[in-house]
């Protein structure tokens, strides 16, 4: 987290809202709900998520919007469906993988070895 916020504020020396930041503050947030300091890393989210729409940075968004949404169902809430629906619509239109329905998926052979390589 420390790293994420150091590279935050050196990006932030250069421009009011660093195509970074967004990606910085899901970071910090990460790290903040893995401390288990939740009310903090919704507002990391909030952080990251405001800057998105200010820079019109419709991928950030859509990826904070279901990293926000996680973070809640992780905490045993139900995320806002305003969210979900955004952050599908953002997925869609511009071909991203964004999964908001909050299912486990399960990945045959991850974590084995390629036999290709």
């Amino acid at each position: 987290m420390a790293v994420a916020r150091e590279t935050l504020a050196s990006a932030a020396s250069v421009s009011d809202r660093p195509a970074q930041a967004p990606l910085l503050h899901r970071i910090a947030a990460a790290a903040l709900d893995a401390m288990g300091e939740r009310s903090a890393a919704m507002d990391a989210y909030s952080e990251a998520l405001s800057i998105a729409r200010q820079r019109a940075a419709a991928h950030d968004v859509a990826f904070t919007l279901t990293a926000m949404a996680t973070q809640v169902r992780n905490a045993g809430g139900q995320p806002d469906p305003a969210w979900l629906d955004e952050a599908a619509e953002l997925g869609r239109s511009l071909g991203l993988v964004v999964d908001v329905t909050g299912r486990t998926i399960s990945v045959q052979g991850a974590g084995q070895r390629s036999t290709t390589g």
